[in-house]
C-alpha cells in the first residue's frame, strides 16, 4: 500500500515539473583553425548576449592557449559541456593584443574570428543572430572553426 503512495506521489510531481524530469543539457565539441600564436576565445552566445561580444558577460566561454602540437597543425580542440537547449551563435577569436575583446577597426573585426556558420560576406561589424544562429537539440560533434581577418 505505501509504495502506490509513494508512485503516485512520483506521478504527481513528474506532472507538476516536467522540465526538471525531462531537460538535458548537452556538448558542443570541435576544433578551430588558426594562423597566429595567441589566446583563442571561444563564446556560445544567446540573442541578448551576441550585441556585446564580452566574453565575461556571456553564459558560456573557454579561453584555449594553443600548445606546441596546435601550434604545429594550426587547430585546437574544444569542448563545450553542460549547456541547454536552445538558440545560440558559437562564435571564436584570436586576441592578439590581450585585450579581453575582439577588437574593431572602421567597420571590420581587427582580429582573426570566425563563427560555426559561415559569416555572410560584406556583413563586416553587423552580426545578425538570424543569420548565424543554430538550434541545439541534441549533442554537437566535429564542429569546425576557421579563424580570419
Amino acid at each position: 500500500m505505501n509504495y502506490r503512495w509513494l508512485t503516485f506521489i512520483i506521478l504527481i510531481m513528474l506532472l507538476l515539473f516536467p522540465c526538471a524530469a525531462w531537460a538535458k543539457d548537452h556538448s558542443i565539441q570541435g576544433s578551430i583553425q588558426f594562423h597566429k600564436n595567441a589566446p583563442i576565445t571561444l563564446m556560445l552566445l544567446t540573442q541578448e548576449e551576441l550585441p556585446n561580444l564580452n566574453p565575461g558577460s556571456c553564459s558560456y566561454h573557454l579561453t584555449l592557449e594553443p600548445d606546441a602540437k596546435a601550434l604545429k597543425t594550426g587547430s585546437v580542440p574544444f569542448k563545450m559541456d553542460n549547456v541547454p537547449e536552445g538558440s545560440y551563435v558559437l562564435l571564436a577569436y584570436q586576441d592578439l593584443n590581450d585585450s579581453k575583446t575582439l577588437d574593431k577597426k572602421y567597420f571590420f573585426f581587427s582580429e582573426p574570428w570566425g563563427t560555426f556558420r559561415p559569416q555572410r560576406p560584406g556583413m563586416g561589424l553587423r552580426l545578425h543572430f538570424e543569420d548565424l544562429s543554430f538550434k541545439l537539440t541534441s549533442n554537437l560533434k566535429k564542429i569546425s572553426i576557421r579563424l580570419t581577418q
